[in-house]
């Protein structure tokens, strides 16, 4: 399903980005369609997992691969130069902000990819899932730690969209980082519970539950053997 999401995003970016081209210039609409067309297709080619509601770890979250080029496709970073020229020209253009932050994070520019984000989010700023990208994206900037800049981006999602799931699993991850495994556990305990049991994000989820678990269960048994010492 995301996958088809980010096919239109690609799609429609590429037309915005040609539109006003054809209506004005028709000759030189041509460049500019291949260089519009091409980034789509190999942002594409590029993109593998993840997902706009939550990660599959933290550790995934901090550690961004660049996959592998397709074919004979030119290199992502000459894709990325060209979409940096296009959106020079379109910098109205929600969607292709959020296609250049996607591209940027998978060369491992997270710093690039949350400002590029910051642009989508300046042009859409009732947009849940845009917050929720920016979040991940800093959380990625901060090597995994939930920082306080995506401590807010989450937040802000969260007003826009109180059942999104992610603002919520992330609340419980920055909970467990500050050494508060029994809040982290309630957070996302309650997050389960008002999850179906098919939900994308449950497997990781019920992963999460149960590290929580058998850490305070670790804790308990450690305060109960001090306080057996005589």
């Amino acid at each position: 399903m995301i996958y088809a999401i980010f096919a239109l995003m690609a799609a429609a970016a590429a037309a915005l980005a040609v539109w006003p081209l054809l209506r004005s210039r028709p000759r030189a609409a041509v460049p500019a369609a291949m260089v519009a067309v091409a980034f789509a297709g190999s942002v594409l080619s590029y993109w593998s997992a993840g997902s706009p509601n939550l990660p599959a770890s933290a550790k995934d979250v901090a550690e961004t691969q660049t996959p592998e080029p397709a074919g004979d496709l030119p290199p992502l970073a000459t894709m990325v130069a060209q979409m940096e020229q296009v959106m020079a020209d379109r910098a109205d253009d929600p969607q292709g902000w959020l296609l250049l932050a996607k591209a940027y994070a998978d060369l491992g520019r997270s710093a690039d990819a949350a400002r590029a984000l910051s642009r989508a989010i300046a042009l859409e700023p009732e947009n849940a899932d845009l917050r929720v990208r920016l979040g991940e994206t800093l959380v990625r900037v901060g090597e995994g730690r939930v920082t306080p800049a995506a401590r807010l981006a989450f937040a802000a999602a969260r007003r826009l969209e109180p059942a999104h799931p992610a603002p919520r699993y992330f609340d419980g991850l920055a909970l467990m980082q500050a050494g508060e495994p029994e809040a982290a556990l309630d957070v996302w305990r309650e997050l389960a519970a008002s999850s179906t049991a098919d939900a994308p994000w449950m497997g990781n989820l019920s992963r999460r539950i149960a590290a929580a678990e058998r850490m305070l269960a670790a804790l308990e048994a450690q305060s109960e053997a001090a306080a057996a010492q005589p």
